[in-house]
């Protein structure tokens, strides 16, 4: 509810269409009750309520929990004096939950429920990064040989999870996007969910055993907000590299800037989309716009071209990108560390890929020279 402000609840049970018993109206005491209705088969319906007057935030709260083993419909019903109240449903139990909204069925009276203004309150700060999902990924194949997909979800597309704006004030959240469904991530190895015969054992992608200890640690495709804003938290960190200097509003506006649009996101408006923020987050884009020499921002290790060497350390196949757009002829000269040349290399474009599968673990240079200019990149072959 609005700040200031108060409202009761009501819980009926419906069979069919007529109504069957109802609850009296429950207020906001600051206190935690629990609530019986008994329904057309003899059984309960257990209603937990926690009505607050006002919480940390100022608005008032109530938190309604269900233990239902009756066949007739529930239904909630508020009444506010004066403002606005939301409700939404969910469940979580460990890492999987529903998300839904509420429905009419066949009540033309009762109210169809959205999920708009499901953004959490953490992420709603001003100077939070709100970051939505979407399905980057509907398909993988497991650590047994299964080929197995995610049933309903369209790779591109926002997922069905993903929270969407506005905050309560009005503000437009989500800030952007990130990859979301499905990702591959560290799983506990205490967990038997994720051991041979666990629940969770088919999401397991890798294993990998440490010499150091004997212990076998897994790796799992999972999917929600919590694998999309650590992804992005990756791109601040690496953002944060380059200019430690960056605030949340300019790292907002550059995510903004590089955004990437398509036809699932559509056109987005000027001020952000309550669904995808400012779009699809950018990486590469994000790294080459503060990489700019407009912006008075550099990379340590480059020239006034802007060169950028990446992944970096790799494992073979490097990408070299010089930020002038150019297509003057450079000479690139690989050495190891001791200085001996190794090869020379010709690059006639922006940017090129560096094959260097051939080269031993260890530590390398690579000189670059163009007309005058002349700049040298450090780097690790692993």
């Amino acid at each position: 509810g609005d700040s200031g402000k108060t409202f009761q609840a009501q819980f009926t049970l419906y069979s069919g269409n007529n109504l069957y018993t109802a609850s009296p109206w429950i207020g906001l005491d600051d206190s935690t009750r629990m609530i019986p209705l008994k329904g057309t088969n003899g059984d309960t319906l257990f209603i937990t309520v926690t009505g607050v007057a006002n919480e940390f935030n100022g608005k008032p709260h109530m938190l309604v929990q269900f233990l239902n083993r009756v066949p007739d419909r529930v239904g909630i019903s508020v009444k506010a004096f004066g403002g606005t109240v939301h409700g939404w449903q969910g469940v979580v139990v460990k890492t999987s939950g529903y998300y839904g909204v509420f429905t009419r069925y066949a009540f033309s009276w009762a109210r169809e429920g959205d999920v708009s203004y499901t953004t959490g309150d953490l992420v709603s700060t001003r100077s939070g990064i709100a970051v939505a999902a979407y399905n980057s990924k509907v398909a993988f194949t497991n650590i047994s040989g299964q080929n197995l997909s995610y049933s309903g979800y369209l790779r591109g597309r926002i997922a069905a999870f993903s929270s969407m704006g506005p905050t309560a004030d009005g503000r437009v959240k989500p800030d952007i996007a990130g990859p979301g469904m499905a990702l591959a991530s560290a799983v506990s190895s205490y967990d038997p969910d994720y051991q041979a015969g666990g629940g969770s054992f088919g999401n397991v992608v890798a294993q990998f055993t440490s010499p150091l200890n004997n212990r076998t640690y897994g790796f799992g495709m999972a999917g929600g907000t919590s694998m999309s804003a650590p992804v992005t938290s990756g791109i601040i960190a690496m953002l944060l590299q380059i200019n430690p200097q960056l605030n949340p509003a300019e790292i907002k506006a550059l995510f903004t800037k590089t955004a990437i649009t398509d036809a699932f996101t559509s056109s987005i408006p000027s001020g952000g989309s309550t669904i995808w923020g400012g779009g699809k987050v950018n990486a590469m884009g994000a790294i080459r716009e503060l990489l700019n020499p407009t912006t008075g921002i550099v990379h340590s290790i480059s020239s006034p071209a802007g060169l950028l060497l990446y992944p970096n350390p790799g494992t073979g196949r490097f990408t070299l990108f010089r930020q002038e757009n150019t297509s003057k002829t450079a000479s690139l000269y690989l050495r190891d560390y001791l200085g001996r040349m190794l090869k020379s290399i010709e690059m006639t474009s922006e940017e090129m890929e560096l094959s260097l599968e051939d080269l031993a673990s260890g530590l390398y240079f690579l000189e670059y020279q163009c007309g005058s200019e002349r700049s040298v990149i450090r780097f690790e072959k692993r």
